[in-house]
């Protein structure tokens, strides 16, 4: 596929099929997200996979209560109140894979090297015909103390992304992107 037809389409999918990733691919999306670039050569990241529907399942259930209990201290979160409550709604989106990009708390760009990592991961899932969604709402949840013990994120990572990936319910299409605002341009 023409790389910037997948820059112009890679969209955060939040429809998924019932169609499972295969662990082959997602070893493969793993080995295209190291070939991000990392400051000083550092390759900091780590993975952790998720592809039982029962533990997303869980996951999701968890998340959003704990942040239906969050809203009094999260208002900008309030317009979710409708979708934390149901229980029916799945901040996953039916996706079959969730991809967790870690880094050691102590590298001090990790946020960056892991972000590239993930941005590498996405766009290659792209290329393959698997959406992708960075799921902030599970970064929130995942960052607290009790939740990184339950679902093994150890006590010396950060986690960086959430990715949920699957095969899109829909088709891939463009988005009306604002153009580059430049500050300045010196010559």
């Amino acid at each position: 596929m023409d790389f910037h037809k997948v820059l112009t389409t890679r969209r955060s999918v939040r429809s998924y099929t019932d169609k499972p990733v295969s662990a082959d691919t997602v070893r493969k999306l793993l080995g295209d997200a190291v070939t991000a670039p990392s400051s000083m050569g550092t390759q900091p990241w780590t993975f952790a996979v998720f592809q039982n529907r029962d533990k997303l399942k869980e996951l999701s259930k968890q998340t959003k209560q704990f942040l239906l209990d969050q809203l009094a201290r999260m208002p900008r979160l309030e317009k979710y109140r409708e979708f934390f409550g149901s229980p029916d709604s799945d901040v996953f989106y039916g996706a079959s894979t969730l991809v967790l990009v870690l880094c050691p708390k102590e590298v001090p760009t990790a946020e960056i090297d892991g972000a590239l990592a993930a941005s590498n991961l996405m766009l290659a899932a792209r290329e393959q015909g698997i959406g992708s969604c960075w799921m902030g709402f599970v970064s929130i949840y995942l960052d607290q103390p009790h939740a990184r013990v339950e679902w093994g994120i150890p006590e010396g990572q950060r986690l960086v992304a959430p990715l949920a990936l699957g095969y899109p319910s829909g088709a891939f299409s463009t988005m009306d992107r604002k153009p580059p605002r430049i500050l300045f341009w010196q010559e």
